[in-house]
This record gives structure tokens, C-alpha cells and sequence, in this order.
């Protein structure tokens, strides 16, 4: 009878000079792969093993966990790159996360496709450990989380998806009935363009853009005519969402609101009267809509 051992190969030591960095609290620093040396599974990881997941992937996509259990992060990833002699990576952990009873918060990049969307994402988002140790998202205040998706959507200097579409027409409370008759077109072309089936009208979309803003009490800093043009642009689709505080969310990529922007983002009644949409639905539906020439006329 022949028996066959394997015998595991031993751990490589290499001898390498520390090199000292300032660190903040809880923070730390290392290789978590070395070129040319065998790991402990047996692999000899050659540079640019990791080059396509990083350019796919940032720091903040990559989740540090516990004995790589799914539900117990502990801690974020704040650099992780290859070098000449692996792979470096830098990260925090976060104090007292662990299997806990009382739960432990973690700040991190969330996909939020509870929303009907599947390009939002919630930064910053609260993340909390229950008493059986599983990860659980923590969302305050639907309703001005939602009212934040929607003024990053109404702002995307590109085409309104289908979905995106949908989660406007839901909020503003219409059927895609009454959708249809706002922009002059019959039911089955609003939900041809709620599935993605057929492009979204370039006027219809600047007005739905534009009602949203008056009915929902959106901030728009652009004219008509911007507004207008954005359908025909292409871009990043990701909808980004700053929630470190639930009683402000904001889209990540408007800036803050001072000045004269405040100025332009007063509530429909004091903005505007009658309401902008609602002059540019009787032109909508009279066949005389041409946003373009209307653009100084009825700037924002």
C-alpha cells in the first residue's frame, strides 16, 4: 500500500530594515504580500498581481475583516497599493468593534439599492454590530435621504436612467398616467423609458427635471438651456451620497451651499409664479417647447 505525506512548506523569513512613519491612533501600516516570496498557501505572488482589482477598486471598496468573516468588519483601509516590494497597505481599525451586545459603529461606503436605484451609494453610512456580531446598516430619515438622491439626480450633467426616472415620478407621488399627460405623451412611453427601453425625450426630461425641482424643493443651480443639454451627455453614473449626518444628506459631488447658490434655490412658491414647470408644460404641451431659446427667459 503506497501512502502518500504532504508536508507543508515552511514560512520564508526575510530580514528587512523597519522603517518608522507617524501614525495616528489605532493605525497601521504593513505588507499584506511580498514579491518573490513564498506565502503561507504556498504562492509566489508576482508584481502587478493586484494592479486591475486597485484600478476597479479604491481603499474604500475593500473591506477589513475579522478572520475574514463577512459580518464582522473591524476597522477601514485608507491606502493600498503595490510597490517594488508588494503589496503596502495602510489602515485604521475602529476602536471596540468586535462581537459585541451593545453594537459598535463602523463608517463606510454603502450600496443603497433598497432605494429601486443600483448606482447610489451612502458615505460614511453607520454600520453597527448586533448582539449575534452580524453587520447591520443604520439609516435615519428616509424621507431626506430620498430628497437628497433625487436633487443629485435632478443635477447629473447626463442622461436620466430609466430607474432614476421612476424614483422621481414615486417621490413626486404621480403615475406614470399622470406623468404622460405633465409631458404631452402617452402612458406606454413613460414606461418604456422607466425600463430602459427607449431613450428619455430630451425636452421631456428637462421639464421632469425642472418639476421636480419645484415640487420637491430641490437645489438646481443651472439655466434651461443646461439643463437641457445634460440628456444628451454621457458620465459618471454613481449617485453619491454624503451620510455621516442623517440630518443633512447631501450629494458628495455638489458643493456646499453659501452665497449666491443659496439665493437660487428658494421654495417654489417665493421662487417662482406661476411655477417654472408650469409654464413650460403649456409650451410642452402646445408643441412650442424649444428650451433652448427659452433659456434666458426663464433662467433659473
Amino acid at each position: 500500500m503506497v501512502q502518500i505525506a504532504y508536508a507543508r512548506r515552511p514560512l520564508a523569513r526575510q530580514n528587512t530594515r523597519a522603517g518608522l512613519t507617524p501614525l495616528g491612533p489605532d493605525q497601521f501600516e504593513g505588507y499584506a504580500s511580498l514579491w518573490g516570496v513564498i506565502d503561507g498557501a504556498g504562492d509566489d505572488v508576482a508584481p502587478g498581481a493586484f494592479a486591475a482589482s486597485l484600478r476597479r477598486r479604491g481603499p474604500a471598496q475593500v473591506r477589513m475583516l475579522y478572520q475574514h468573516f463577512s459580518h464582522a468588519p473591524i476597522g477601514v483601509w485608507e491606502e493600498i497599493r503595490e510597490d517594488r516590494k508588494g503589496l503596502y497597505v495602510r489602515g485604521r481599525l475602529v476602536a471596540d468593534v468586535g462581537r459585541r451586545s451593545d453594537g459598535a459603529r463602523l463608517n463606510m461606503e454603502y450600496e443603497y439599492k433598497a432605494s429601486g436605484l443600483d448606482n447610489v451609494k451612502l458615505l460614511g453610512i453607520q454600520i453597527v454590530l448586533d448582539a449575534d456580531g452580524d453587520a447591520c446598516v443604520v439609516i435615519k430619515n428616509v424621507n431626506e435621504l430620498h430628497k437628497a438622491i433625487a436633487e443629485a439626480i435632478v443635477n447629473c450633467r447626463r442622461g436620466v436612467s430609466g430607474k432614476e426616472l421612476r424614483f422621481l415620478r414615486t417621490l413626486m407621488g404621480k403615475t406614470q398616467a399622470e406623468l404622460a399627460g405633465d409631458v404631452n405623451k402617452d402612458t406606454q412611453s413613460v414606461g418604456r423609458w422607466e425600463r430602459g427601453e427607449y431613450p428619455i425625450d430630451a425636452n421631456a426630461e428637462a421639464f421632469i427635471r425642472l418639476m421636480a425641482r419645484e415640487k420637491l424643493e430641490l437645489r438646481l443651480d443651472a439655466s434651461v438651456g443646461e439643463v437641457t443639454g445634460w440628456s444628451a451627455q454621457t458620465g459618471d453614473r454613481w449617485i453619491r451620497i454624503d451620510a455621516r449626518n442623517p440630518d443633512k444628506y447631501r450629494s458628495a459631488d455638489l458643493p456646499a451651499v453659501t452665497g449666491m447658490t443659496a439665493a437660487r434655490i428658494l421654495p417654489c412658491e417665493q421662487a417662482t409664479k406661476p411655477p417654472l414647470y408650469e409654464i413650460l408644460r403649456c409650451k410642452l404641451q402646445q408643441g412650442a417647447l424649444d428650451v433652448q431659446d427659452q433659456a434666458e427667459s426663464l433662467a433659473l
